[in-house]
C-alpha cells in the first residue's frame, strides 16, 4: 500500500500541466496546487508586497530553530519574548500603514500566514486570559468562582464554527450604524476567548497538580495569594501542564 501511495503520489504524478486534462491518468495531479501555491500561503497579498507573509511564516520556524538549538546564556529569555512579541510582529507586517510599510486592507491577507497570524496572536493573548479564569475557578469566593466557571463551561460548550458564525456574520449586524470592525479581528476576539476557556481548564488541572505542602510552606513564611502563585504555584503548575498546553495551541492551529 505504501508502494502504491508514493507511485501514484510521486512517481506517476503531474506537477505542472496547463490544465486538468494535461495530467497524467494514472496519477497524482499536483498542478493546481502548484500553480496556486502562491494562493494557499498568501491569499489575495499583493505580489510585490509578499516577502511580509512570507516573512510571518518564517519568524515561528526562527524561533523554534532557537527552542531546540544547544543552550547558550538568555536562550529561555529570548524564545519567550519573541513569543510575546510575535503577534505584535506578524500584525504589524500584514497590515502595514506606519514604519515604511504600504497598508493593506485585511480582506487581501489570506492563506497560511493569515492561519499563523490569527493563531499565534489567540494564542498568545488567551493564556493571560486562561491564568486568570482558573485562578478565579479556584476561588474561595463563590460569585467569582461561579462567574468563571459559567463563562468556561459556556464557551466550551459551543461549537467554534457557531462561535465564528456569530462573531463574523451576526454581531456585525447588531452593531450600531457606522459601527465597523474587520472581519480578521473578530475572528481573532472570538478564538482568543474560545482559547481561554480550554488552556483554562489546562492550567486549572496544573495547579490541582502541585502538592498542598507547598503553598502552606510559602505562607509560612509570609508570602499571600499573589506572590504564592506567582513564585511557587504557577511555575510549578504550567511545567506540569505544558504538554496540555503544546496540545492546545497545535489544536488552535488547525
Amino acid at each position: 500500500l505504501g508502494w502504491r501511495a508514493f507511485k501514484w503520489g510521486f512517481l506517476d504524478a503531474t506537477f505542472i500541466a496547463p490544465d486538468r486534462a494535461g495530467c497524467a491518468p494514472g496519477g497524482a495531479c499536483w498542478a493546481f496546487v502548484v500553480s496556486r501555491l502562491d494562493q494557499f500561503l498568501y491569499g489575495f497579498y499583493p505580489a510585490a508586497e509578499r516577502w511580509r507573509p512570507a516573512l510571518v511564516l518564517l519568524l515561528p520556524v526562527i524561533v523554534f530553530l532557537v527552542a531546540v538549538a544547544p543552550p547558550f546564556r538568555a536562550q529561555k529569555q529570548f524564545v519567550g519574548a519573541a513569543i510575546l512579541l510575535m503577534p505584535v510582529v506578524d500584525l504589524t507586517l500584514l497590515a502595514g500603514g506606519f514604519v515604511g510599510l504600504s497598508a493593506v486592507m485585511s480582506d487581501k491577507w489570506g492563506g497560511l500566514s493569515l492561519t499563523i497570524a490569527i493563531a499565534t496572536t489567540s494564542f498568545v493573548a488567551s493564556m493571560p486570559l486562561a491564568v486568570a479564569l482558573a485562578l478565579a475557578r479556584r476561588s474561595e469566593l463563590p460569585v467569582i468562582s461561579l462567574l468563571a466557571t459559567g463563562f468556561i463551561e459556556l464557551w466550551r460548550g459551543l461549537p467554534l464554527v457557531g462561535i465564528l458564525f456569530m462573531a463574523v456574520i451576526l454581531l456585525p449586524l447588531i452593531l450600531p450604524p457606522g459601527t465597523s470592525i474587520g472581519r480578521v479581528e473578530m475572528a481573532m476576539t472570538a478564538l482568543t476567548i474560545y482559547s481561554a476557556a480550554y488552556l483554562a481548564e489546562v492550567v486549572r488541572g496544573g495547579l490541582q497538580a502541585v502538592p498542598i505542602g507547598q503553598t502552606r510552606a510559602a505562607s509560612a513564611i509570609g508570602f499571600g495569594y499573589w506572590r504564592t502563585h506567582a513564585y511557587i504555584a504557577l511555575p510549578q503548575a504550567l511545567g506540569k501542564v505544558l504538554p496540555g498546553v503544546i496540545n492546545a495551541a497545535i489544536a488552535l492551529v488547525k
